[in-house]
């Protein structure tokens, strides 16, 4: 994984107002936890998330996201959350979670196979017996959403983005984001993000650790929960 959204991250919370957390905030609470169960969340951005689910009442949570712009903005949401910077292909955090979350695409982001099943390799050994791993993934048809797709957005007066998408690798179905910034109608900086986007039936196959209990198919989503063997 690459070190991404550090240009976004100032725009995040804007780009995502549409967003409807308390959907993911509901499937967390349909699992009846404890309010005291140990959480890790991966690739936590601005830390909306975890600031929701410490308001729901769970108070022992840890957060990361690779972007170090994103956790500085992170933890001025809340100073009771463990934000901090970390991989989540390799982390090593000497504990284990009762429930452990990676939502907003960030499995998309890990684009070799082998990094994938390490990734729930590393996963797996951060989950308590009979732990909660709740993933969230495009589902397939978006690879075909993706290409060919733009919009633009004023983020702020003078300064606006581009967007555009389209699909870099058929074959390892990959898709490459585009963003472009510009201020003044001048180009000011770009980012370049990849996703790889398969079938929830491909991630299932690579988590071998941990059993399918849930499939929530949406129309562009698919949210997976897993429990580990």
């Amino acid at each position: 994984m690459n070190n991404q959204y550090n240009v976004l991250a100032p725009y995040y919370d804007f780009l995502q107002k549409d967003i409807d957390y308390n959907d993911w905030i509901e499937k967390i609470n349909s699992l009846n936890a404890e309010k005291d169960i140990e959480i890790l969340e991966i690739g936590c951005g601005t830390g909306t998330l975890s600031n929701l689910l410490y308001k729901q009442g769970y108070k022992n949570i840890d957060a990361f996201d690779l972007s170090q712009d994103m956790i500085d903005i992170a933890v001025t949401k809340n100073k009771n959350i463990n934000f901090f910077v970390d991989n989540a292909i390799n982390f090593s955090l000497g504990k284990k979670y009762d429930l452990i979350i990676m939502l907003m695409d960030t499995m998309n982001y890990i684009i070799e196979e082998k990094d994938i099943k390490k990734t729930f390799q590393t996963i797996n050994e951060h989950a308590n017996q009979n732990a909660i791993i709740y993933i969230d993934i495009h589902n397939k048809r978006n690879l075909k959403n993706f290409h060919k797709y733009f919009e633009t957005k004023i983020l702020k007066e003078n300064i606006f983005y581009d967007w555009y998408s389209e699909i870099d690798n058929d074959k390892e179905k990959i898709v490459k984001h585009i963003f472009e910034f510009y201020e003044n109608e001048k180009l000011i900086q770009s980012e370049n993000h990849y996703q790889r986007i398969k079938s929830y039936k491909y991630y299932v196959k690579l988590n071998k650790n941990a059993k399918l209990i849930k499939k929530i198919k949406e129309e562009y989503r698919t949210h997976l929960f897993f429990k580990r063997r």
